[in-house]
C-alpha cells in the first residue's frame, strides 16, 4: 500500500502477515493510520477478507499498532484482528 508515492505497508500472501515502513514516510503515525484506513476499505475480492496475526513479525496484539487498529475499528477475530465491518 503506497501513501503519497511512498510504500507505507505490505500485506503478506494469505492475509495474515502486515509489514510497515515506517522509515519510508516524512509523518509515519498518520500516514500508517491513513494507509490502514485503505487497506480496511479495499474493494470486494479476493483479499477483501484478512485477519492480521503478526504485524512486522511480532503478534498483532503485541504492536504499538495495536492501538490504532482497534481505534480505526478493526474487530478481535480468531487468530488476530479483522478489518472494520462495513
Amino acid at each position: 500500500m503506497l501513501v503519497d508515492g511512498r510504500l507505507a505497508l505490505f500485506l503478506q500472501p494469505g492475509g495474515h502477515g502486515l509489514l510497515t515502513f515506517p522509515g519510508q514516510l516524512p509523518d509515519p503515525e498518520t500516514q500508517l493510520a491513513a494507509a490502514l484506513v485503505a487497506l480496511a476499505e479495499l474493494p470486494p475480492g479476493r483479499r477483501r477478507h484478512f485477519v492480521l496475526a503478526t504485524v512486522d513479525g511480532v503478534a498483532v496484539q503485541d504492536t504499538p499498532l495495536h492501538a490504532i487498529l482497534m481505534k480505526l475499528g478493526y474487530t478481535p477475530e480468531y487468530g488476530g484482528l479483522g478489518p472494520p465491518p462495513r
